[in-house]
């Protein structure tokens, strides 16, 4: 290659002068050591102009040339004339003039070698050259005679070859394979590093020099012995065998022994390159098991395996034609199956073998029936694929058939049973229907549908929940809880009203049943039968029960009020004749003149239920008559419905209620004048509120709460109204007393069945 002088050449002259001026302070020195040097005489003068070898000769202090041989002339590309034109500095490497300098700083008589260094040619080529050189006395002069031998090529090659081997051993290095080297005597030598990783082997060293094929077990460690005997012989031997790792998990290896030859041809050592094909030993083990399983399914099969060859003669048939044809299946094969199985009445089933065969198809189902061996009839239905050979010929067809004759027996017996069915389903008026368990798909409606709902059974398949639509408001939430249950495969019945397209409505009865395809699907069955006549006959009965039940109630309580009138008069005739009892009688005569209120006004209901404004009302009316004097009346009310007393509850607060008004009228003070209270009811949504006052005052022991001072009326009051429901309270104050009481359920009665609502 081509070499830039330039700065370095500047050094170059720089160091040239330092040297020549080095050389006239050590001249002296010089002269003397010279006297050392060997004499370069015409011996030597010959040897060096006929020499093969590239020879120079130069000064020691100018280091100018002073004679070159013709192999000199020829390396360097010089000429004689401009060689001795010319210093060592100019035919060496500018980067080693110095190392170039320091060999001439200690001149020497002995022969030196000098290791390659880099020297230059006329082109400017730069080549490598390992130099001998030797201090010689030239013509008298101090001199320098240099032996040249180019080294370029050899370096090359060495660098070549070093290079090969770096990239061999890391082909080595980084193959997955086990690489070793091993000895004549079968003794490990070398172990890539990538069968370390494989063997699991963290340090070499232990294993160095020991003996490949104690790592072998049983049958394999002879196969091992065996390869390393032919190898050792000058041949290649090759085996697989399963060997555990260090950490002891088995692998299974394909191994290759070559014998590494020397120089001379013979083996030298073993190269053993081991593969690991554990993966490809447990995939062939699998496939032997699954090859084992298939022939054991094949064998075991129920239905009727078999091959053909392309002339229809059968090749291979399991064990299920016995069962099936009542052939033995050695008996079959080599046959036609036209010839077993068929007769000139049923060739055509068989004529799938000429069409897979001749023209393009690869796949055939079919049915067919046939005789077995004993003539019974066998209706098959088979599976057929086509073989092809390995340039996709067509060689031959294997299939699968299955016996359906007992189901194609079912399945008629299952079409005629259905056409029954949909005979009955398609003539009863009833709906029988059939939906998935979601109700989200209808499988089946009769055309009872149509004339009950006066809806399409078209628009039931396209929407499966349109004949809710139809469903009576009140009654939708019934039928909603009956499909929740469906949707778990409950039973249900439900009645509800549906609303014709007409405005017409209906009662249906709706019974669901769970049921179950053969598939084993899920599916809700079920009959709809219009009940409205049945309903209307019900409530014609319900009614006419309930009018003779008030009548008969009304009828009742008119006598029990006649009969407590009656008792009344006979108190009240009692009044004179016993006058010390007179205020006891006069207050039972109220107390019954309550009830007897009350059942008369029981006998103007059908529902048992007294408004409580009404009942107030006509106590007060009742008490003022009894007593005299007067009682106001106010009623506020702020709900939509009236509050009733409840039916057996209404005695019990007619009779608290009266004891409470006639309390109010009688005990007040006689400055007062003429007898008078206040009496106000307040109806909310779920209570009611009388307050009661009068212009008396409360003895001042008393205590409601506790009994005490309460006197007979009031404890009887206590007593009537101590179940859930009531609370009374008692306010008294300089300018009169206040009574106030609140009803509550169950006193009151609930506001959903208030008047039948």
């Amino acid at each position: 290659m081509a070499h830039n002088g330039g700065s370095a050449q500047t050094r170059s002259n720089h160091l040239n002068r330092e040297h020549n001026a080095g050389r006239k302070k050590g001249r002296r020195r010089a002269t003397t050591r010279a006297a050392s040097f060997p004499v370069f005489g015409e011996r030597q003068k010959l040897e060096f102009e006929t020499s093969a070898q590239a020879m120079r000769i130069a000064e020691h202090g100018s280091l100018r040339y002073l004679a070159v041989n013709d192999a000199a002339v020829n390396l360097y590309g010089y000429s004689r004339e401009e060689f001795l034109q010319l210093t060592l500095f100019q035919t060496r490497h500018p980067d080693e003039h110095e190392q170039l300098l320091a060999t001439f700083a200690e001149p020497t008589g002995y022969l030196r070698y000098g290791p390659p260094r880099r020297q230059i040619k006329k082109s400017g080529e730069i080549f490598l050259a390992e130099i001998v050189t030797q201090d010689i006395l030239y013509n008298g002069r101090n001199a320098r005679l240099s032996l040249t031998i180019d080294v370029t090529e050899r370096k090359r090659t060495e660098q070549a070859l070093r290079e090969s081997n770096a990239f061999l051993r890391s082909m080595i290095e980084s193959s997955p394979d086990c690489i070793k080297v091993l000895d004549l005597d079968g003794r490990l030598q070398m172990m890539s590093a990538g069968g370390q990783r494989l063997l699991q082997i963290e340090d070499i060293a232990p294993y160095l020099n020991t003996s490949w094929i104690e790592f072998w077990k049983g049958d394999d460690r002879d196969m091992a012995r065996a390869a390393v005997n032919t190898t050792r012989a000058g041949g290649v031997a090759r085996f697989e065998g399963n060997s555990p790792t260090v950490k002891g998990k088995p692998k299974w290896w394909d191994v290759i022994l070559t014998p590494i030859r020397g120089a001379n041809g013979s083996p030298e050592k073993l190269l053993v390159v081991s593969r690991d094909v554990t993966k490809r030993k447990q995939a062939e083990r699998a496939l032997h098991e699954s090859e084992s399983k298939y022939r054991n399914l094949v064998e075991s099969s129920t239905d009727v395996i078999w091959s053909t060859d392309a002339a229809g003669r059968i090749t291979f048939i399991n064990e299920a034609a016995r069962g099936i044809y009542g052939y033995e299946p050695r008996e079959m094969l080599g046959r036609s199956v036209m010839e077993l199985m068929g007769d000139q009445r049923r060739k055509k089933p068989f004529g799938f073998f000429r069409t897979m065969l001749a023209q393009d198809r690869s796949v055939a189902d079919y049915e067919c029936e046939l005789s077995a061996k004993n003539g019974q009839r066998v209706i098959l239905s088979s599976n057929a694929v086509v073989v092809r050979d390995a340039e996709g010929n067509r060689i031959g067809v294997t299939g699968v058939s299955k016996d359906i004759t007992v189901r194609k027996r079912m399945e008629g017996e299952l079409r005629r049973s259905e056409e029954r069915f949909r005979q009955l389903a398609e003539n009863i008026r009833q709906v029988f229907w059939i939906n998935s368990l979601a109700g989200d798909k209808v499988d089946y409606v009769s055309p009872g549908y149509e004339e009950i709902w006066g809806r399409s059974r078209e628009s039931l398949f396209r929407d499966p929940r349109s004949w809710m639509e139809s469903i009576h408001p009140e009654d939708l939430p019934a039928v909603q809880r009956g499909q929740e249950q469906m949707a778990r495969g409950e039973h249900t019945e439900v009645d509800y009203r549906i609303i014709r397209p007409d405005g017409t409505t209906r009662w249906i009865n709706d019974r669901s049943y769970p049921m179950k395809r053969s598939d084993g699907t899920q599916l809700v069955c079920g009959i709809a039968e219009d009940i409205t006549d049945r309903k209307r006959a019900e409530q014609d009965r319900l009614t006419h029960a309930i009018l003779q039940r008030d009548a008969l109630v009304r009828e009742v309580h008119h006598r029990i009020k006649n009969s407590l009138q009656g008792i009344v008069g006979l108190l009240r005739r009692r009044i004179s004749k016993y006058p010390a009892v007179a205020h006891e009688i006069e207050d039972t005569i109220a107390q019954l003149r309550s009830v007897a209120l009350v059942y008369g006004l029981q006998g103007t209901r059908s529902d048992g239920l007294l408004p409580l404004a009404e009942v107030t009302d006509t106590i007060c009316s009742s008490v003022e008559s009894l007593i005299g004097g007067r009682v106001d009346r106010t009623f506020e009310k702020r709900s939509q419905r009236p509050s009733c007393v409840a039916g057996s509850e209404a005695v019990s607060v007619a009779v608290a209620l009266n004891e409470l008004i006639v309390n109010a009228l009688k005990h007040q003070p006689a400055e007062a004048g003429e007898k008078h209270a206040w009496v106000s009811v307040r109806e909310e949504p779920d209570a009611a509120e009388i307050r009661i006052f009068n212009r008396g005052s409360l003895p001042a022991s008393f205590d409601f709460g506790s009994g005490r001072a309460v006197g007979n009326g009031l404890g009887l009051v206590r007593t009537l109204l101590a179940s859930p429901g009531g609370n009374i309270a008692f306010n008294g104050g300089r300018d009169g007393v206040e009574v106030v009481l609140t009803l509550k359920r169950p006193l009151l009665a609930e506001r959903n069945i208030v008047h039948g609502e």
